[in-house]
């Protein structure tokens, strides 16, 4: 799912589209991670951190269908153990990212 926030451009328009407005906006964020159920769960954070799309803001980031199966099977990293690797962009980003840990509980 992070990947496709970030996949939401093509290359001859690399904009995001806002799934609710239909506006279109830079991405400018790269997520990577080993574990695709930690990419889930930040995805999500970010998604639940502009208060977007109803399916998500809607109920705890843990409590999407996706990462309750996740649990359920025993795979994905514990919450305790996502990291979130910022390069110092600037107040906002850090209050974007403040946001994005609190909605997945890291």
């Amino acid at each position: 799912m992070f990947a496709a926030i970030l996949q939401a451009g093509s290359p001859d328009d690399p904009g995001g589209r806002d799934v609710e407005s239909d506006v279109r906006r830079a991405v400018e964020l790269i997520g990577a991670s080993g574990d695709a159920v930690a990419a889930d769960l930040v995805g999500l954070g970010l998604i639940k951190s502009h208060g977007k799309w109803d399916l998500v803001t809607g109920k705890a980031v843990g409590e999407q269908r996706q990462i309750r199966h996740a649990r359920k099977l025993g795979i994905g990293v514990p919450v305790e153990e996502i990291e979130l690797a910022t390069d110092g962009r600037g107040e906002d980003f850090a209050r974007l990212m403040a946001s994005v840990r609190e909605a997945v509980g890291i």
